[in-house]
Protein backbone atom coordinates (compact mmCIF):
# COMPACT_ATOMS: atom_id res chain seq x y z
CA UNK A 1 0.00 0.00 0.00
CA UNK A 2 2.49 2.58 0.82
CA UNK A 3 4.56 1.55 -2.23
CA UNK A 4 1.83 2.37 -4.46
CA UNK A 5 1.04 5.83 -2.47
CA UNK A 6 4.94 6.77 -3.24
CA UNK A 7 4.82 5.65 -7.08
CA UNK A 8 1.37 7.68 -7.84
CA UNK A 9 3.60 10.94 -5.94
CA UNK A 10 6.28 10.66 -8.36
CA UNK A 11 3.75 10.38 -11.30
CA UNK A 12 2.26 13.20 -10.79
CA UNK A 13 3.08 16.14 -13.35
CA UNK A 14 5.07 19.17 -12.16
CA UNK A 15 4.88 22.46 -14.47
CA UNK A 16 8.13 23.69 -14.94
CA UNK A 17 8.90 27.22 -14.43
CA UNK A 18 10.89 28.92 -17.28
CA UNK A 19 13.79 29.83 -15.40
CA UNK A 20 15.17 33.17 -14.63
CA UNK A 21 18.32 33.70 -17.17
CA UNK A 22 15.54 31.87 -19.38
CA UNK A 23 12.88 34.83 -18.88
CA UNK A 24 15.65 37.47 -19.47
CA UNK A 25 16.52 35.77 -22.70
CA UNK A 26 13.20 36.31 -23.73
CA UNK A 27 12.68 40.10 -22.49
CA UNK A 28 15.71 41.71 -24.12
CA UNK A 29 13.80 41.51 -27.55
CA UNK A 30 10.89 42.98 -26.25
CA UNK A 31 10.32 46.96 -26.41
CA UNK A 32 7.68 48.56 -25.36
CA UNK A 33 7.56 51.52 -27.50
CA UNK A 34 4.52 53.69 -26.56
CA UNK A 35 0.77 52.95 -24.52
CA UNK A 36 -2.13 55.09 -25.89
CA UNK A 37 -4.05 54.76 -22.17
CA UNK A 38 -8.01 56.03 -21.35
CA UNK A 39 -10.13 55.13 -19.16
CA UNK A 40 -12.07 53.10 -22.01
CA UNK A 41 -9.22 51.63 -23.69
CA UNK A 42 -5.27 51.07 -23.02
CA UNK A 43 -3.49 49.71 -25.92
CA UNK A 44 0.45 48.70 -25.67
CA UNK A 45 3.06 49.31 -28.44
CA UNK A 46 5.43 46.43 -28.28
CA UNK A 47 8.08 45.69 -31.08
CA UNK A 48 6.01 48.07 -33.82
CA UNK A 49 2.89 45.85 -32.91
CA UNK A 50 -0.47 47.05 -31.35
CA UNK A 51 -1.87 44.98 -28.40
CA UNK A 52 -4.48 44.99 -25.83
CA UNK A 53 -5.05 43.45 -22.24
CA UNK A 54 -5.34 39.61 -22.66
CA UNK A 55 -3.83 39.31 -26.28
CA UNK A 56 -0.38 37.26 -26.86
CA UNK A 57 2.48 38.47 -27.73
CA UNK A 58 5.81 35.55 -28.06
CA UNK A 59 4.66 33.57 -25.80
CA UNK A 60 3.54 36.45 -23.06
CA UNK A 61 0.02 37.39 -22.16
CA UNK A 62 -0.26 41.12 -21.86
CA UNK A 63 -1.98 41.82 -18.55
CA UNK A 64 -2.12 44.97 -17.68
CA UNK A 65 -1.42 48.53 -19.60
CA UNK A 66 -0.49 51.34 -17.40
CA UNK A 67 0.59 55.08 -18.67
CA UNK A 68 4.54 54.03 -18.34
CA UNK A 69 4.31 50.38 -18.49
CA UNK A 70 2.79 47.19 -19.22
CA UNK A 71 2.92 43.89 -16.91
CA UNK A 72 3.64 40.99 -18.74
CA UNK A 73 2.40 37.25 -17.37
CA UNK A 74 4.83 34.28 -18.78
CA UNK A 75 3.70 31.18 -16.92
CA UNK A 76 3.00 31.86 -13.65
CA UNK A 77 5.60 34.74 -13.29
CA UNK A 78 4.77 38.36 -13.97
CA UNK A 79 7.07 40.95 -14.91
CA UNK A 80 6.31 44.89 -15.76
CA UNK A 81 7.84 46.17 -18.52
CA UNK A 82 8.63 49.60 -18.54
CA UNK A 83 9.11 52.31 -22.03
CA UNK A 84 12.25 51.73 -23.98
CA UNK A 85 13.52 54.92 -24.78
CA UNK A 86 13.52 55.41 -28.48
CA UNK A 87 17.46 56.18 -28.21
CA UNK A 88 18.27 52.57 -26.60
CA UNK A 89 16.18 50.93 -29.85
CA UNK A 90 18.21 49.63 -31.85
CA UNK A 91 17.63 50.19 -35.99
CA UNK A 92 14.91 52.81 -34.89
CA UNK A 93 15.28 56.68 -36.44
CA UNK A 94 12.62 58.92 -35.34
CA UNK A 95 14.28 61.62 -37.42
CA UNK A 96 12.55 61.77 -40.90
CA UNK A 97 15.29 62.05 -43.92
CA UNK A 98 13.91 65.58 -45.53
CA UNK A 99 15.98 66.91 -47.95
CA UNK A 100 18.34 69.70 -46.87
CA UNK A 101 17.67 73.24 -47.75
CA UNK A 102 20.62 75.64 -48.37
CA UNK A 103 19.63 79.13 -47.91
CA UNK A 104 22.05 81.34 -49.27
Amino acid sequence: LEKSMIEKEERKEVKVKPAKKELSKLLVNIHLQGVIWSKNKQLAIINEQILKEGEEFKGFIIKRIMPQKVVLKYGEEEIAVSITPPEEEEGLNLTPNLPRIDRR
